[in-house]
């Protein structure tokens, strides 16, 4: 009892800093809001069907809707162990509070960002965030259902990810090299004497959404001398 009550002693702090982050908050300006419910939910499930990789946007919407239905039969499986085994309740509110933190991530992405563009949840960064939805499944059915089913379900996971390896692997060696080549045309630019407004006209669009932040960007880079204007040598 004592060392639970030090943890969820804990837990309120963190919860608690996690709200001094909104006292004062304003929306920023330059971040446009959601258009609609339906534009929220949609740019939140482009984000969970990003879980499978890059092959999330080629198989759209079906990416989506499959994850979505393993999270959902997961939250399923987790509450008949809530109700059939009280000595593992502890690991199962664990891992059901993850499950919705990964739903909840999800909206928030799709609240923020959808304002940015029908296809803004397909962006590749957010798959490093996207596939915990995947990690959490994986580990429910070791604890749920029939050992049986949930093998199954585990080896399912494995070899749809294993499946979809050439694809994902295709589609990101292509966009390295495809980055490459840009940031050493960009190179080019900085070491022929553009200025940051300059460079960022010309390049901004390969590597952020805002060409004046990416001008600011440029510039700050350039005066601390870092990045594209770091000194050789």
């Amino acid at each position: 009892r004592r060392d639970g009550a030090w943890l969820l002693s804990l837990a309120a702090l963190a919860v608690g800093l996690r709200g001094l982050y909104f006292a004062g908050y304003r929306w920023p300006p330059e971040a446009p809001r959601a258009p609609s419910l339906v534009a929220a939910l949609t740019t939140a499930a482009q984000f969970l069907g990003m879980s499978i990789g890059p092959f999330g946007q080629a198989g759209w919407p079906y990416s989506a809707f499959g994850v979505i239905l393993l999270s959902l039969a997961g939250a399923a499986a987790l509450l008949a162990v809530w109700r059939e085994r009280p000595q593992e309740r502890v690991r199962t509110a664990g891992l059901l509070l993850f499950v919705v933190s990964c739903w909840l991530l999800a909206l928030s992405v799709g609240i923020g960002r959808s304002g940015f563009g029908e296809e803004i949840g397909f962006m590749d960064r957010y798959i490093t965030s996207s596939t915990l939805i995947l990690c959490v499944l994986y580990l429910i059915w070791d604890m749920a259902g029939t050992p049986r089913t949930g093998r199954v379900i585990q080896f399912f996971l494995f070899g749809l990810m294993l499946a979809l390896l050439p694809y994902n692997a295709r589609i990101g060696l292509g966009k390295r090299n495809t980055l490459a080549l840009r940031e050493k045309a960009l190179m080019k630019d900085v070491r022929a004497g553009l200025t940051p407004k300059e460079v960022a006209a010309r390049h901004w669009h390969y590597f952020y959404r805002s060409e004046g932040k990416f001008s600011r960007f440029l510039d700050m880079m350039r005066q601390a001398q870092i990045g594209p204007y770091r000194k050789e040598g």
